[in-house]
């Protein structure tokens, strides 16, 4: 299925979450199915209830798009603040960043940055090279590899500052 050819409405329905409205409120589901059995199998119920599900699920994934949005734009502020990474870090790196920022004890290699950004071996290992040299991720060998961890002074300084976004990274 080619998702170009798809309306908004369609892929937002297959991306929303259907049954964690389910779960919400099970006994209206029950009471649409028992009216439908009880009204000659009359399936309006059903399919009213569906639709109500589907509304609830949109609402629901359209608040979780707008959180998503605003911790991205409040990550970019933060790096934005700073003169010394003002302008310097692509969007792969701002999203190896933030992933780094939720979960900063996370080692982190090449090859995941690549598989993640889909992107060629050189090109995932020059971002996250830049971010060593910017001394926002060290650079460790595991075996016969790299990997990248935030730093603990860049830790404390960066998971503080997330909720608070108008100062300066560095």
């Amino acid at each position: 299925m080619n998702v170009s050819t798809l309306s908004p409405w369609v892929i937002s329905i297959s991306i929303a979450s259907i049954s964690r409205a389910i779960k919400k409120a099970p006994a209206l589901y029950a009471r649409a199915y028992l009216y439908t059995e009880t009204d000659d199998n009359d399936l309006t119920y059903f399919i009213e209830y569906h639709l109500n599900i589907i509304c609830e699920a949109i609402k629901s994934l359209h608040i979780d798009l707008a959180n998503k949005t605003k911790e991205r734009a409040d990550i970019r502020r933060l790096f934005a603040s700073s003169a010394k990474l003002k302008g310097k870090l692509n969007h792969r790196q701002l999203m190896a960043m933030e992933h780094f920022i939720k979960h900063s004890h996370f080692i982190y290699r090449i090859q995941e940055h690549q598989n993640s950004n889909q992107v060629t071996y050189e090109t995932a290992r020059t971002d996250l090279l830049d971010l060593v040299d910017l001394s926002l991720l060290e650079k460790h060998r595991e075996g016969k590899s790299f990997v990248f961890s935030m730093p603990q002074k860049i830790r404390e300084k960066l998971v503080g500052k997330s909720a608070t976004v108008g100062k300066s990274v560095t």
